[in-house]
């Protein structure tokens, strides 16, 4: 399959996410916890299929990074999928995408790094849209706030994930360093899901909710990911990039025609402001780009 093609279908596949998460009636907790587990499987087929040797790479200090990243990214899938339960899905993946801007933001903070004019429009950019949207569900029902600022607690994470990879960066393969960061955002959850009630809360799933739950975990993410990984190895950094703006434009799209969600006039401009001021920053050598969804590791970053 054409590589263009695959990564399309990969921003279909992650678009779709709010759908999927929106009809499994299980907590937030439990959906990310499920998610991580039912996903570790299919992940670790494709490491043995790649011969990989796993458990060589765990015992690296390399490995601290991208488990410390797991972590988070367990943390920034519970924070969406809450956004998801109490605002619509186009709201929750628009404020999720101001993470690239929240990286402008910690970047000088955290590395020492200097804003270019052109970061710094984009950061005022970005957040003229989050007011659009934020001033238009405010309007509609007070709970829509809740869910943006979930969305945006999530693309807060993926920007911590993101620093933290600048930082230390790690050379272990893509395919490990994802295992790594299923486990780990499992082991983070864990705890957390014991006050869910996980056994009544799996048991009382139906025959629908039980497959969402497995394509969620499957497809969506062992399968998508492995998609993501052979694309990324045969497309330029800058292409994928420019593919990955496919990821929210999907989300709102399936949220308006699936779920039936209001998207307004104020929240296209919103959503345009948003992601058109990552754009706006663009430089090739240190341009950043997180596609909802993928772990952490040198694939977040362009």
């Amino acid at each position: 399959m054409n590589s263009k093609i695959k990564i399309i279908y990969v921003m279909i596949i992650w678009g779709s996410i709010g759908v999927f998460a929106r009809n499994i009636p299980v907590s937030p907790i439990l959906l990310a916890f499920s998610r991580a587990i039912i996903a570790l499987p299919v992940v670790y087929f494709f490491i043995r299929k790649n011969k990989q040797q796993l458990f060589s790479f765990i015992k690296k200090k390399s490995a601290r990074p991208v488990m410390l990243s797991g972590m988070l990214i367990g943390l920034a899938w519970v924070a969406l999928f809450m956004a998801f339960r109490f605002t619509s899905v186009a709201n929750a993946t628009l404020a999720y995408n101001m993470c690239p801007i929240y990286v402008l933001i910690l970047a000088p903070l955290l590395l020492k790094e200097k804003l270019s004019s052109k970061q710094v429009l984009s950061v005022v950019i970005a957040f003229c849209g989050l007011i659009l949207i934020v001033a238009t569900s405010l309007n509609i029902q007070e709970a829509n706030l809740m869910g943006i600022l979930l969305g945006a607690v999530s693309g807060m994470f993926y920007a911590i994930i993101v620093l933290i990879n600048r930082k230390f960066g790690s050379h272990i393969p893509t395919e490990s360093a994802t295992f790594i960061q299923l486990m780990m955002s499992a082991v983070i959850l864990a705890p957390l899901v014991l006050f869910e009630s996980p056994i009544q809360q799996w048991s009382s799933l139906d025959i629908h909710g039980i497959v969402m739950l497995c394509i969620l975990g499957i497809v969506h993410t062992g399968l998508a990911y492995q998609m993501y990984f052979s694309s990324y190895k045969e497309l330029s950094s800058a292409t994928v990039a420019l593919y990955s703006y496919l990821d929210p434009v999907f989300a709102i799209i399936f949220g308006v025609a699936i779920l039936g969600e209001p998207f307004g006039m104020y929240q296209i401009i919103g959503g345009a402001l948003i992601l058109g001021s990552t754009l706006i920053s663009y430089k090739h050598k240190n341009l950043v780009i997180v596609i909802n969804n993928i772990p952490g590791g040198k694939n977040n970053e362009y």
